[in-house]
């Protein structure tokens, strides 16, 4: 039975995609605003680390915490 299994999480299938130019433009834009939103991320990950870093031996026990806004959106 184990065997069977994992003849069946091998098997995969693969499709050719035949777009036309107008899907080839929405894709090329969906690729280019997730690869900008990966590095927006990505930037505001390594910038955090770079200023929440310490050295082992003197990390603080409290963290400053930023101010709240007075009108909070989706995205803060």
């Amino acid at each position: 039975m184990i065997e069977l299994m994992l003849i069946v999480m091998r098997t995969a299938y693969q499709y050719r995609l035949k777009p036309n130019n107008e899907l080839v433009s929405t894709i090329e834009l969906w690729l280019d605003l997730l690869r900008r939103q990966y590095n927006y991320r990505l930037g505001e990950l390594f910038s955090w680390w770079s200023e929440n870093r310490c050295p082992v031996n003197a990390c603080p026990l409290i963290t400053p915490i930023p101010q709240l806004r007075n009108n909070p959106d989706y995205y803060s």
